[in-house]
């Protein structure tokens, strides 16, 4: 009987190993699926605005061409603060400050080689 009783166990363990990665296999997908439906939705958002559509709707908001116009806008605004800003400081070369931060690796590795 104790030999029957340890085959038992061990079929019992196996099954739930079994159920464990069928679940997890599972939950996976359905992340992958509902990350995928997201990405979707996004896209055909931004296509349909610039195929010229009045309007563009995601998750039942409307969004027109002219207030992505408006926010293109405040966008070329702010980095031409940003610029403005850098000239000031006397980072005119950098286009961006991972740029000078790169800079100063490369400065530090030549050193380092010499």
């Amino acid at each position: 009987m104790d030999g029957h009783d340890a085959d038992n166990t061990k079929q019992s363990t196996a099954d739930m190993t079994v159920f464990l990665r069928l679940f997890t296999r599972a939950m996976l997908c359905m992340t992958s699926q509902i990350n995928t439906s997201r990405l979707l939705a996004n896209f055909s958002y931004f296509v349909s605005a610039l195929a010229g559509t009045e309007s563009a709707s995601t998750n039942g908001e409307s969004i027109s061409l002219h207030q992505l116009d408006d926010m293109g806008n405040r966008i070329d605004e702010l980095e031409q603060s940003i610029n403005d800003l850098r000239i000031e400081m006397g980072q005119e070369g950098s286009s961006s400050p991972s740029a000078t931060v790169k800079s100063k690796d490369d400065t530090k590795s030549a050193d380092d080689s010499a």
